[in-house]
């Protein structure tokens, strides 16, 4: 089987092999929507808002369909829920004219250019901070298997586990294996000489030839994690460190991982920080979202989106009649994403030359601007 794998390594260009893998996990996606035995219709409540949230699909995607739209809690009811002017659809399965939007999105860093020119995408605060700290820290590649076990137990696991409670992915032992020492590397962090962290990632080649390299995950020892500032620390210089190696080492793309796809999710925006940008070529798990016919501009502003558009992504944003030009202004400051075709506006009333010159000015600097495409809704 070793010999089969290996000559069809060597006879399918890598591309069509990409391809393969992506055809695969897009079917396996699709065929989970065939068990129907398995989908639900229920509201998904939150805090008392003037519309409701109807969700059609399947059961295991409700936790993420809740946080995806800025959700505190979903909870089925017995009854199916009524739907009027003021209801939102949110289902699994494609609805006409309705949004299409994944329920994860993958922040990418452009590899355009030496270190220097792509940490200017950074936050500013915190590229001043990571190049004072940097002299402190080395990393080391891990190669010892009894190493990479000792690292798994003490560092991936406790943080995997702090991180993400009952929702944690279990780490065996042989896969973080097999991506440290064959299909990746792991990395050791150290502070003035001390082992305070790690990080697994490997190479991954898109449909188009550019290559990637995907950080898989972070490890901490409890007494990193443990302590927020600490954390916040040696975490934003891991990430750094190993953006360092992956220029110098030629990739095109530093694939930071998975995120809920909503704008306001706080692990995508401390990935925007560090210059990382929506992406939804790995996204297999997509929503419809069909907007109220009324208080569609108050979901928007409780819940910006992402969603498909001309095969890219385009931010939609809502604005309230009892929210202020400026108010928007600001909150689209952690919104400025390079790569989006368009920006939508669902407005309560007329958007005005200043709201347009001010959007327009956010993304100056940008490689592709995106189109500002205002909507007036009904309140």
């Amino acid at each position: 089987m070793k010999t089969l794998r290996a000559l069809g390594r060597r006879l399918v260009p890598i591309g069509v092999r990409c391809g393969a893998r992506r055809l695969r996990a897009r079917l396996r996606a699709r065929a989970a929507l065939t068990r129907l035995w398995h989908w639900e219709l229920v509201s998904l409540t939150g805090a008392p808002r003037p519309y409701r949230v109807v969700y059609l699909g399947l059961d295991e995607q409700r936790s993420s369909t809740s946080a995806l739209l800025n959700l505190d809690r979903a909870e089925a009811q017995t009854t199916p829920p009524k739907l009027t002017a003021r209801t939102a659809l949110v289902s699994a399965a494609p609805i006409p004219k309705a949004l299409r939007v994944p329920l994860q999105v993958h922040m990418v860093v452009p590899l355009d250019g030496p270190l220097e020119q792509v940490a200017e995408r950074f936050d500013t605060q915190l590229r001043k901070r990571l190049k004072s700290q940097r002299p402190r820290y080395t990393s080391v590649r891990v190669t010892s298997p009894s190493e990479v076990d000792l690292l798994t137990d003490t560092m991936l696991r406790p943080y995997a586990r702090d991180r993400h409670g009952a929702d944690a992915q279990p780490l065996p032992r042989g896969l973080v294996r097999k991506l440290a020492l064959k299909a990746g590397r792991l990395e050791l962090l150290c502070r003035d000489g001390a082992p305070v962290g790690c990080r697994v990632g490997y190479p991954h080649t898109m449909n188009d030839g550019t290559t990637a390299w995907v950080l898989w995950r972070l490890g901490y020892p409890r007494e990193v994690f443990e302590d927020n500032k600490q954390l916040g620390d040696i975490n934003a210089m891991n990430v750094y460190v190993d953006l360092e190696r992956v220029i110098a080492d030629g990739y095109d793309h530093y694939d930071m991982g998975a995120c809920i796809a909503s704008p306001d999710n706080g692990l995508l925006q401390w990935k925007r920080r560090r210059g990382g940008t929506p992406s939804a070529y790995h996204s297999d798990e997509w929503v419809s979202v069909m907007l109220p016919r009324q208080g569609a501009a108050q979901l928007l502003w409780d819940a910006p989106l992402l969603a498909a558009e001309d095969g890219h992504l385009a931010l939609w944003l809502g604005l309230p009649a009892g929210r202020s030009d400026e108010e928007l202004l600001e909150r689209c400051r952690s919104y400025r994403f390079d790569g989006l075709v368009r920006v939508h506006v669902c407005s309560e009333r007329e958007v005005s030359a200043l709201l347009r010159e001010g959007l327009a000015r956010l993304y100056d600097g940008f490689g592709d601007r995106p189109e500002l495409a205002p909507l007036k809704v009904a309140a």
